[in-house]
């Protein structure tokens, strides 16, 4: 048994079966009439004794399930027709009226039911008539139904690369117009269509995407943001074409002001002063996703006099005032005010700890000052969090607040990833891995002037991470003035706040053994020495039960729950132990209290019971503020999560939208004669899926990289479409969680 794991392997699995009997090379004479083919072939010959044997048994010799239909690909005119030595030209055509594909086309035309076929398809429920040329339904059931593969077309030839792309997206098509029609457009050619299907990126899918947005957004500093995303993620070929387009869009905002201050019915018209203070927002924006408008030579430089507005001297300045002044100060003073009173006592003494640390000449000391809290799920770490990032900004200080996760990192005020907060790799990360952050970049400037970092479910972080970033904050601090001293310092002498359980998921090393995750995890790295861990142990979640009408059984019920946790946590479950032999590190739960569902699959009507269970009455409720982002169900598998989507998708009311992921041509020669359809059958975990289903008002979990303020950090969470219908490539959202809920987010 040989398994391919690339598709490269294919070739070197399938070439020996073809390539015939082993061979050596034997010398010809100069006159052919004196050859002895007899024993030429007997001397170039070898048969091995396995292969005689096959022979003389009538085995065979190889043997390809299930059986694969090759389905033919042309442009209109250029099918393949193949003639013997004695058929005539009027013969051949004759015979060869169709190919696979126009076949196809015909089958569509007569059968209904094969509308809702790809062309890859159509082999699996119809069969191939090579007499007739036409696809005739299978007369009966197939154990192992024959599957359908096109051949491959290369990528310099742009028209048929981009025809096979199209055949495995449209389903039902009746000739070749009819793939060619998108939203009742008929297109000239089959690059054009794809394009306006949103399967291949140019220019034209950014032009496409802002010329949506210009009607949806409200202001031009929230068009101006998502133009910077179009140029830093898409990289446009033709930048200047987009900016001549939408620069009037882009300084709207500037329009309107100087129309309210002159005379009412006063026309204004927007000259070069307001282009260049539009270049410098777009510069702001640029700089904050790590990028700069010099490196788009082709668009509208900034003059030297706009660009002197922030020298280097006062940026320094301008970049800490635009972080506070990011942050209401009294909603900060009254949620601080308000939490300090509900702190228990160790949550109060973790707090005043830090609380002395930051305020301990402001991050200037030289010696470490890091922190871990410690506690376990409902212990009340995000609140702790949460209150020490608003009394730090409540005071002028800034506060950063990073997460491991994406889903942790929305539930701290103005909270971001790590990795993109501090430009980490996500993969190949090893022992000397460096951040991309350049250390005059913005965001090099903000870390520089932090009095507190806050890094949330750091036990899921590899160590590499962490040792990464003490690194980067050695190598900014040593730029500043008198930060000679902070460059032997951990992490630059700033006060950083590490928190999770370490109980719960540990850092993912592909492949690792016990030894290995043990080794990547934060405790392992030198920097756990110095460390001075807080332990939060009172669950939270079960005292406010006692408080919001619980009744006597729910909070035993809850109180039984948490304890049981921790102790699985601990590995001090006894109660339950397997009794497989050799099997002690398993737990075999309690079947009268939990509802075990059956391994490696979750039956439909199990997902149905919990779904409604968590969702009651979803199509009344659906609507209501607060009702989606205060339940979720977790699922530690991802084929698990797959399914309970799919159900929810089906549930919620509305049309269904479809958006595919838009194809790029690789410079690797390589990697572009991969097949389509194999790269979008994979599906990576740390990747979104290659069709996403979405319906109107279905929640979603999104990070937006960019902000709805001039701080550069990214905003992420929740998000709902807000549209009565659904646009092609952009759709307003609006935030449903902390800190921005209720807020309209860039498109």
């Amino acid at each position: 048994m040989e398994i391919c794991s690339t598709i490269f392997e294919y070739n070197y699995l399938f070439k020996y079966p073809f390539k015939g009997p082993d061979q050596a090379g034997v010398a010809i004479p100069a006159n052919p009439n004196e050859r002895d083919e007899i024993t030429e072939y007997r001397d170039a010959r070898y048969v091995s004794p396995p292969e005689a044997m096959g022979c003389v048994f009538g085995f065979d010799t190889m043997t390809i399930s299930p059986s694969v239909e090759c389905l033919a690909v042309h442009l209109p005119g250029d099918n393949l027709v193949v003639a013997q030595e004695f058929q005539s030209i009027v013969d051949v055509t004759e015979l060869h009226k169709r190919s696979t594909l126009e076949a196809w086309f015909q089958l569509n035309e007569r059968d209904p039911a094969a509308h809702n076929l790809h062309y890859a398809e159509v082999p699996e429920h119809y069969r191939w008539d090579e007499k007739h040329y036409e696809w005739t339904p299978h007369q009966h059931r197939q154990e192992r139904p024959t599957i359908g593969r096109i051949y491959f077309a290369n990528p310099r030839d742009q028209e048929l690369y981009s025809l096979r792309m199209l055949l495995l997206e449209v389903k039902g098509a009746k000739g070749f117009e009819a793939l060619r029609t998108v939203n009742g457009i008929v297109h000239s050619t089959f690059r054009a269509a794809c394009v306006a299907c949103g399967l291949m990126r140019n220019d034209e899918e950014s032009a496409n995407c802002l010329r949506e947005a210009k009607f949806c957004v409200t202001s031009g500093k929230m068009f101006t943001a998502l133009f910077a995303t179009c140029l830093v993620y898409q990289d446009p070929a033709k930048p200047h074409a987009l900016w001549e387009e939408f620069k009037d869009t882009i300084v709207m905002d500037m329009v309107i002001r100087k129309q309210l201050q002159g005379d009412i019915g006063m026309e204004v018209q927007p000259d070069e002063e307001m282009y260049q203070q539009g270049l410098l927002q777009l510069e702001r924006y640029l700089r904050g996703m790590g990028s700069s408008i010099t490196k788009f030579p082709s668009l509208p430089q900034l003059a030297a006099q706009v660009a002197s507005n922030l020298p280097k001297a006062q940026h320094r300045v301008h970049t800490k005032q635009q972080e506070i002044d990011a942050w209401d100060a009294n909603t900060l003073e009254v949620f601080m005010q308000d939490g300090q009173q509900k702190l228990n006592v160790e949550q109060l003494q973790a707090f005043n700890k830090i609380k002395e640390a930051v305020c301990d000449d402001m991050g200037n000391r030289p010696y470490s000052r890091l922190y871990f809290v410690d506690g376990a799920g409902g212990c009340g770490k995000t609140f702790l969090y949460n209150l020490l990032l608003a009394w730090a900004r409540s005071t002028g200080k800034i506060a950063v607040a990073v997460a491991t996760s994406g889903v942790a990192a929305t539930l701290l005020m103005g909270g971001t990833t790590a990795h993109s907060r501090f430009r980490l790799p996500v993969f190949e990360l090893t022992r000397d891995t460096i951040s991309s952050m350049p250390i005059e970049s913005d965001a090099a400037l903000l870390l520089a002037q932090s009095s507190l970092i806050i890094w949330d479910e750091a036990p899921m972080a590899h160590r590499f991470l962490f040792e990464t970033v003490d690194r980067l904050l050695r190598d900014i601090m040593k730029c500043e003035e008198g930060g000679d001293r902070l460059q032997d310092v951990a992490f630059g002498g700033k006060v950083v706040v590490f928190g999770g359980d370490f109980k719960q998921c540990l850092p993912v090393v592909k492949r690792g053994t016990r030894s290995e995750i043990v080794g990547a995890c934060l405790t392992s790295s030198p920097l756990w020495q110095k460390v001075c861990v807080l332990h939060l142990t009172v669950n939270m979640r079960v005292e406010k039960m006692l408080t919001n009408g619980s009744t006597p059984q729910e909070v035993a019920a809850a109180k039984d729950f948490s304890q049981q946790l921790l102790q699985v946590g601990r590995g001090q479950l006894k109660d339950f132990d397997c009794p497989i032999q050799g099997q002690h590190n398993h737990i075999v739960l309690n079947s009268e209290k939990y509802h075990i569902l059956p391994p490696h699959h979750l039956p439909k009507e199990c997902i149905q019971q919990l779904f409604n269970a968590v969702y009651p009455d979803l199509l009344q409720n659906f609507k209501r503020d607060g009702y989606l982002t205060e339940r979720a169900i977790l699922a530690p598998i991802n084929t698990d999560v797959d399914a309970i989507n799919r159900h929810a998708l089906e549930v919620f009311p509305g049309q269904e939208y479809v958006a595919l992921s838009v194809d790029t041509l690789s410079l690797d020669e390589q990697q572009n004669n991969i097949p389509l359809e194999y790269v979008h059958s994979q599906n990576p975990a740390s990747l979104p899926p290659h069709v996403l289903r979405l319906k109107v008002g279905i929640e979603i979990t999104a990070d937006i990289a960019v902000s709805l303020t001039n701080s550069p950090y990214n905003v992420g969470g929740h998000a709902t479409f807000g549209h009565k219908e659904l646009p092609s490539r952009q759709a307003l959202q609006w935030h449903m969680s902390y800190p921005h809920k209720g807020q309209k987010a860039p498109p």
